[in-house]
């Protein structure tokens, strides 16, 4: 998968023929030893519709692909489930396991403090990838949603192990893999960054300087922007000839961001506030608090922002569940806990809450790290999560005016609720479809105001008219009409809960 897909069946190579059947196996394989719905299987290999008109198709391609991949008398990989398939592989019997195997090696000796170790598990890994992810697969959808996922973390990789190797002082290594890479990713500074550093230290400044002046000429014609400042600033260290020596890279830096939101629709005006607030300078971290009602998206929305504005804090993102909206609130000792050990600091930590707290003031001082705490139930759960020194920001989430947090601590309160008319509908359309959403427009009218249009009540009906295609949307009105819950979280929920088809998670609210 790592370039080309191809394929061995006890050694002997398969041609795979059709580009819808490719497009099957390779988002089959992305996503190895888990279930791939169905409606996920139509849309990379037909580019949407409706996935019960494609379902028999669907069986067919599966039927053949089954018959390929059992050639010589073996069972075949790909498990049948009620809501889609599944392809069940060992580690060792795809490139992609292969690779995450290694990046956990590679994590294992970084913890050690043992770069070298670090180095040729990364190196092990990369080895594996032989050009594009997939280029050989027609399938939009996949290319724009899976196969960038597939190759950021490859990069990531690419970005870790020329750090390591640079301190370990192997440049010729260095260059070598970013020169290959160079021409597959020009608009990636990082690398190029990296490849001009190897190459100064090779002696070999003129080509720094060239590989410099072909970026900036790419970004220029392709983008219309100037090279990123820290790519300048190298560009002068490397023309003036006084480029300081590389560093030892720093441990790897966490990234505990729970995965993005799909189809987020809105909150342009908070997003916005976010935005500002991550781009302010002054002399104390900065807090937002976000705060809304039950089923508003308060979470969704800190999420969202979070991955967006993650570049801005290259030295970590930390996040928490306060569980506020629960019977028991997490001790913020334990979060203290929690966020240093992702630090390499947790061992030998202080039990009392505030050493804990003065001991993550120390780690984060000086560094640009991001903290999400969610579900908050007071101010006084948050202040000992609080950094102590600008650089750092935190985003706070609460169904609560957590006042003090305000009044003591700074900061910026936003508040999340409805969704407008047009936000709403584009949420359903997103979910369900436009053909679906246009079909029954007093239907649709009828469940934004029975949900008053806040995102979690919308999702859930929207999941349930998913996992019920025969079903009108005027079903899941009548449903929650005939609900006398006042909370339009808790109405939809009573009136979907006992489907045995639809399994509702109680703890979620």
């Amino acid at each position: 998968m790592l370039g080309q897909l191809t394929v061995q069946v006890a050694d002997t190579p398969i041609q795979i023929q059709g580009k819808k059947r490719r497009a099957l196996l390779a988002t089959l394989l992305l996503r190895a030893n888990s279930t791939v719905p169905v409606a996920e299987l139509v849309e990379r290999m037909w580019g949407g519709g409706d996935a019960e008109a494609h379902r028999g198709a669907l069986q067919v391609h599966v039927v053949r692909l089954r018959a390929l991949l059992s050639e010589g008398g073996g069972p075949s990989p790909i498990i049948s489930e009620p809501q889609g398939y599944r392809i069940e592989l060992a580690e060792h019997q795809l490139d992609l396991s292969r690779f995450r195997v290694l990046v956990r090696a590679a994590e294992d000796a970084d913890r050690d403090g043992d770069l070298p170790g670090e180095a040729q598990a990364l190196d092990q890994g990369l080895r594996l990838w032989r050009g594009p992810v997939l280029a050989d697969v027609v399938s939009p959808s996949l290319h724009e949603v899976d196969v960038p996922q597939a190759t950021e973390r490859l990069l990531a990789a690419v970005e870790r192990c020329a750090r390591i190797e640079s301190a370990l002082g192997r440049h010729e290594r260095v260059v070598a893999r970013l020169s290959a890479l160079n021409g597959y990713f020009p608009h990636r500074e990082t690398l190029v960054e990296q490849l001009m550093l190897a190459l100064y230290r090779c002696g070999r400044q003129s080509d720094a300087l060239k590989v410099y002046e072909r970026t900036r000429h790419v970004l220029a014609e392709g983008l219309g922007i100037d090279p990123a400042p820290s790519l300048q600033h190298a560009f002068h260290g490397i023309l003036r000839g006084d480029l300081a020596r590389s560093a030892p890279p720093r441990r790897s830096a966490p990234a505990q961001l729970p995965p993005d939101i799909t189809h987020f629709t809105g909150r342009a005006g908070q997003l916005a506030a976010l935005h500002s607030l991550a781009s302010a300078d002054g002399d104390r971290p900065r807090c937002a608090l976000l705060s809304g009602r039950p089923g508003s998206g308060c979470s969704a929305l800190a999420v969202r922002w979070a991955h967006r504005a993650a570049a801005k804090f290259p030295d970590g993102q930390l996040y928490a569940d306060l569980g506020g909206t629960g019977g028991t609130a997490r001790a913020s000792a334990d979060v203290l806990g929690f966020f240093l050990r992702a630090f390499g600091a947790g061992e030998g930590a202080p039990a009392a809450t505030d050493e804990r707290a003065a001991l993550l003031r120390s780690v984060l001082a000086r560094r640009r790290a991001l903290i999400v705490l969610d579900n908050a139930r007071s101010a006084d759960q948050v202040r000992p999560l609080l950094p102590g020194t600008p650089g750092c920001a935190v985003v706070v989430t609460s169904r609560f005016w957590l006042a003090d947090l305000i009044a003591r601590d700074g900061a910026v309160a936003l508040e999340v609720d409805a969704l407008t008319e047009e936000e709403a509908t584009a949420l359903l359309i997103g979910l369900l479809g436009a053909a679906r959403v246009a079909a029954e427009p007093r239907a649709v009218a009828l469940l934004l105001e029975v949900t008053e249009r806040l995102p979690l009540p919308l999702r859930t009906a929207a999941a349930w008219l998913v996992t019920h295609r025969g079903e009108a949307v005027r079903a899941v009105v009548e449903r929650a009409a005939a609900v006398s819950a006042a909370d339009p979280v808790e109405r939809m929920r009573r009136a979907l809960r006992g489907d045995p088809r639809f399994v509702l998670d109680e703890r979620s609210r």
